[in-house]
């Protein structure tokens, strides 16, 4: 009997977590979006907007590990990216997206005060404080503690107040990253030619991130 020829395998996870995250996108295209208020969006939309950016995260990191791999270099997570590449704006950009992430992972939590106006919305009575022990580095460096938004991207790191803006900004940013690494080396993480089911049609990646329209800031 023939021995089976070996053949190679590196675990690399990434593309597994696009559909499911494409997913969470389809159902917040379907919904008329929750502006949030001055402390909270909807549960729905916080819930789908809070695991698409986690999602978009982990498949950043796993691009990145890819990376590492085929480059045959130490990965030290996602801080990496700038070792590969020099575009300082996109680092920056993404150093963000890492910062929003760490906030939804750990759930920071901030203690605030609030009435009820006379249009019904919630409105802080005094400006919410971040409880001691939360946040880290990545956190105060990248947020305006003024609006308790990221400086550059203008993300909501108030975690009750993350809608389907700040996540669809991060796939966006994301997919920013990913074209670069695919645009340096292939073997990075090729991402180009994979089709996905999206709103009844097959289409790229790309295509649907390009057609995320982002609301405006409120």
């Amino acid at each position: 009997m023939t021995k089976p020829e070996e053949q190679g395998y590196v675990s690399v996870i990434g593309h597994a977590f696009i559909e499911p995250m494409l997913s969470l996108v389809e159902n917040l295209e379907s919904w008329q979006p929750a502006i949030p208020n001055a402390l909270q969006t909807g549960q729905r939309e916080n819930g789908h907007s809070l695991a698409t950016i986690v999602l978009a995260a982990l498949l950043f990191e796993s691009a990145l590990n890819r990376t590492s791999y085929v480059r045959n270099e130490k990965n030290v997570g996602p801080n990496y990216f700038k070792s590969v590449s020099s575009n300082q704006g996109l680092t920056d950009e993404l150093e963000e997206i890492y910062a929003v992430r760490n906030v939804i992972a750990h759930n920071h939590i901030w203690e605030a005060k609030f009435v009820w106006d006379d249009s019904g919305d919630m409105q802080f009575t005094e400006l919410p404080k971040l409880r001691e022990g939360y946040g880290d580095n990545r956190h105060l460096k990248v947020m305006d503690p003024k609006t308790r938004k990221s400086r550059l991207l203008t993300m909501n790191m108030f975690p009750s107040r993350i809608w389907r803006r700040d996540a669809y900004i991060a796939l966006k940013t994301i997919a920013k990253g990913l074209n670069q690494l695919e645009s340096i080396d292939r073997r990075y993480f090729y991402l180009t030619p994979h089709h996905f089911r999206f709103q009844g049609k097959t289409v790229t990646f790309n295509q649907i991130i390009e057609n995320l329209c982002v609301p405006n800031d409120v």
